[in-house]
């Protein structure tokens, strides 16, 4: 099942919640799967080397990470899912194509689709040189099960360690730290907190992910939305949300503001 909310400025906020053929396939894989060993790796220093293109971890806290994705025109990640972790991809530049059993959706810059946990997806770029955020919860890079893949990775776990290469070797690149909490990447400017005070507002240009809490999500009337760790809100989520919101525990947000191109 797929909703989708649109800001004022069209940017498309997607839902995607695991269906029966998603719960099929997967319940036919993963019998056989064992992890590799990858979910003992700090990520930080590297670069990973892909058949599409390339991926570094941009960020990482306690309950989730983000890696930053650039793909090559017509070139696209393998048809596969995360058993435990709910995902946000977010076009930072480009367009792209995510293929889910639901079907295709069209996104770009400053577009988000959440994935649910179950949920096969394939991202696919429409464009050279599209660069996507991917918002993941919990921390696990191992949690990965390929249905299909046009590169020959069908049921093999993440790249191993011959297909990294040193981030420092790059001074094209950022990643946001407590040390660096705000920085420019790709004509966007991000600001880390851990202070909803600090925003304000989220405008129809910016977009608000909240990466790490302690706490869940509920309206005043106990209604129960969301865990919100890997939850990107737009300007009219936030608006609605944002006293709830500030009643969570431990947070860290990531602020991101989408330039005039």
């Amino acid at each position: 099942m797929a909703q989708s909310i649109a800001t004022r400025n069209k940017s498309k906020n997607i839902r995607i919640v695991p269906l029966e053929s998603d719960l099929k396939n997967l319940s036919d894989i993963i019998v056989d799967f064992e992890y590799t060993g990858q979910e003992n790796i700090d990520f930080s220093p590297y670069v990973v080397k892909k058949p599409w293109g390339y991926e570094y971890l941009f960020y990482e806290c306690k309950n989730s990470a983000i890696w930053s994705l650039c793909l090559k025109k017509d070139a696209g990640t393998s048809f596969h899912c995360h058993p435990n972790k709910k995902t946000a991809l977010l076009v930072l530049k480009g367009k792209v194509n995510c293929s889910t059993f639901t079907g295709d959706h069209i996104l770009s810059r400053g577009d988000v689709i959440h994935l649910e946990a179950k949920v096969f997806h394939r991202t696919c770029a429409l464009e050279d040189n599209t660069w996507i955020l991917e918002i993941e919860s919990p921390v696990d890079k191992a949690d990965l099960i390929r249905l299909s893949d046009n590169y020959g990775r069908k049921d093999k776990g993440y790249e191993s360690l011959k297909d990294y290469d040193k981030i420092s070797e790059r001074d094209d690149l950022i990643q946001i730290t407590p040390d660096n909490p705000e920085d420019r990447f790709q004509n966007s400017d991000f600001l880390l907190t851990k202070n909803i005070d600090d925003i304000n507002a989220v405008n129809e240009n910016e977009l608000l992910a909240v990466l790490s809490t302690s706490s869940k999500l509920f309206e005043s009337d106990s209604h129960y939305i969301c865990h919100p760790s890997a939850e990107v809100f737009t300007h009219s989520t936030f608006k609605k949300h944002r006293e709830a919101l500030k009643r969570l525990k431990d947070l860290t947000l990531l602020k991101i503001t989408f330039n005039d191109d």
